[in-house]
């Protein structure tokens, strides 16, 4: 097991985790087929739907591997589910369970890159919100260096516990969608989430080695190309 990995919880819904997955790829197929066109991008937005952008980032971010989009399908262990929007627990364990890990003395942080992008930063559960922005304060304490770019305002609710070092690495308040949500530990590990409306209830995230999918990767592909691609998609909604 890996130590880095988030837990898993005993009767795991694999039922919904199929499920959101199918739908992901019905549509991930449609754009590939040009069924959802780039110019009805702002379509999909006013909608608050995944769009043509979205799809188009996977699309990239598959490339980088031997088997493409079929690295989902084979490697389901790497697939979490989570509920988002129950207020009163904490939502997105997945993603804390991640971050707890990198605060573990499994994880050395000390010079790590710590990245985050995100769209409403937990707008609608404020618990799971000041419990990140908790473990990115601690992630700074062991000497990583921490980012945060979020549609999020930095004058919300609990904002105001991010302390000013990682402040000062952050964006917020982008008007550009980030087309792939993510938390990034340098180049060891990815936490990404599959394209979701704001108002889906239950959400699909993945968790990515780098050093275990090495091998993985086409030839010519490296893990420092995967993990720059990444920071790419956050500089590129800037």
């Amino acid at each position: 097991m890996n130590a880095i990995a988030p837990q898993r919880i005993p009767n795991e819904d694999w039922e919904s985790i199929w499920s959101l997955l199918e739908g992901f790829l019905e549509n991930y197929n449609a754009f590939q087929a040009g069924k959802m066109p780039p110019e009805d991008e702002d379509k999909y937005r006013l909608l608050s739907s995944p769009g043509p952008s979205q799809y188009c980032a996977f699309t990239h971010f598959f490339s980088f591997f031997k088997r493409e989009e079929q690295l989902v399908k084979d490697n389901h262990n790497i697939l979490y589910t989570y509920d988002s929007v129950d207020t009163e627990e904490l939502t997105a364990r997945p993603m804390l369970d991640f971050l707890q890990n990198l605060c573990s003395s499994a994880y050395d942080a000390k010079g790590k890159n710590i990245v985050m992008a995100s769209g409403s930063f937990w707008e609608q559960n404020l618990k799971t919100r000041t419990k990140v922005i908790s473990y990115f304060n601690e992630l700074h304490g062991k000497g990583a260096r921490v980012s945060i770019s979020a549609r999020a305002k930095e004058n919300e609710p609990g904002m105001d516990e991010i302390i000013e070092p990682i402040r000062k690495e952050s964006h917020f308040g982008l008007t550009e969608r980030i087309p792939i949500h993510f938390i990034k530990a340098d180049m060891d590990f990815i936490q990404p989430e599959f394209p979701h409306t704001e108002s889906s209830l239950f959400r699909l995230t993945m968790f990515l080695d780098l050093n275990e999918l090495e091998p993985e990767l086409k030839e010519g592909k490296t893990k420092k190309e995967l993990s720059d691609f990444f920071d790419g998609l956050i500089s590129g909604a800037r």
